[in-house]
């Protein structure tokens, strides 16, 4: 018995091989001395593109336009922690991607994978998301924040972007961890890496996770908390005021309970930007103003 599509398959299906073709000028092949490959998505029209940092390890890689154009390509910066790499190229008048925001994804929504798996060039899958607001251990990463989906992906699609319904770049693609399971970084954290340029900023401690005790718990309203180990002589938390034995509790009103929420917080500021730091210190609650510095 022939099938016959309804107009509203007909009209999903002309949707997404649209959205498919619209990020193609955006998407680049990303080739490595060592013979590897992986995927790119343009951010800038000046020659920066944003990949993962396992696809270019060595720092030195030729892109691929998706006209055949063929140009070297250096890491400008990067950053293993969350997995990511800019690169630069020597162009302008480049297409770059539109990006849309990761922390307004739900699950279930359908997302669209674009990427260069085994060097074929541009393939797309369709999937939905199935998990947000969880951490995974990407390469060289502890607890990186990631969008779980179930897009098909193979190795060259590392680096290529997720798109949501509106052709919207959502995350970068990462990780396999099974036939339809597949991680991306999310947006908001490839935006916040770029914005900075540099990884993110120190503030000159050490710290160490604790629990902490119910009484600290009924007048913090926290479980757990960061405990000033070590404060650098002459840097940003010694001369912000910060002391060994503070408890660190939120960074610009964002809760810290554990060194990765320390170091996804500080990702995301400026150096030199004066950064609210939520402490505990003798039993009294207080805030001290520090100016992080490049990492």
């Amino acid at each position: 018995m022939a099938i016959v599509a309804t107009p509203l398959l007909e009209q999903a299906s002309a949707e997404v091989a649209a959205l498919a073709a619209q990020v193609q000028p955006s998407l680049v092949l990303v080739q490595t001395p060592g013979g590897g490959s992986g995927s790119g998505i343009i951010w800038s029209a000046d020659g920066l593109i944003v990949t993962n940092h396992h696809v270019v390890p060595h720092g030195q890689a030729e892109v691929v336009l998706q006209e055949g154009r063929r140009l070297p390509a250096a890491v400008a910066f990067r950053d293993p922690r969350r997995d990511l790499a800019a690169l630069r190229v020597p162009a302008q008048g480049l297409a770059p991607a539109t990006f849309g925001d990761s922390t307004r994804l739900r699950v279930g929504e359908l997302v669209l994978a674009v990427g260069n798996p085994l060097g074929l060039r541009g393939a797309a899958t369709v999937g939905v998301v199935s998990g947000l607001g969880r951490r995974f251990g990407l390469p060289g990463r502890r607890g990186q924040e990631v969008i779980q989906a179930d897009v098909a992906l193979a190795p060259g699609n590392s680096g290529g972007p997720l798109l949501d319904v509106q052709g919207r770049v959502v995350g970068i693609n990462a990780l396999i961890l099974s036939p339809g399971m597949a991680l991306a970084v999310p947006s908001h954290v490839a935006q916040a890496f770029v914005s900075n340029e540099d990884g993110g900023v120190r503030l000159g401690i050490s710290v160490q996770d604790v629990a902490l005790s119910p009484a600290l718990q009924a007048r913090t309203g926290r479980a757990r908390a960061l405990l000033v180990a070590d404060v650098v002589t002459g840097g940003p938390a010694d001369l912000g005021g910060l002391l060994p034995g503070d408890l660190l509790l939120a960074l610009e009103g964002q809760p810290v309970a554990t060194t990765d929420d320390l170091l996804d917080r500080l990702a995301e500021q400026r150096p030199g930007v004066a950064l609210r730091v939520a402490t505990l210190r003798g039993g009294r609650l207080r805030t001290v103003v520090v100016l992080p510095v490049r990492a």
